[in-house]
């Protein structure tokens, strides 16, 4: 298994909806990018934000 030193989201929020994609560095690979995903700018959207950084990224998120 890789090891994952850093990793974070970035999200790019707008009126309607909001973008995130997570960047992982680990010492052999160097910097991993995701894939972009557009969620609505609503509740329900943040939620699915949450459940899909939670797939994305190694080890737990705060719930």
């Amino acid at each position: 298994m890789e090891q994952i030193t850093r990793q974070c989201v970035g999200i790019d929020i707008a009126k309607l909806s909001f973008t995130a994609c997570v960047c992982k560095l680990s010492p052999n690979s160097g910097l991993c990018f995701s894939q972009v995903a557009t969620f609505d700018n609503s509740t329900r959207g943040f939620n699915q934000l949450l459940k899909w950084a939670r797939k994305q990224t190694t080890g737990a998120l705060p719930s």
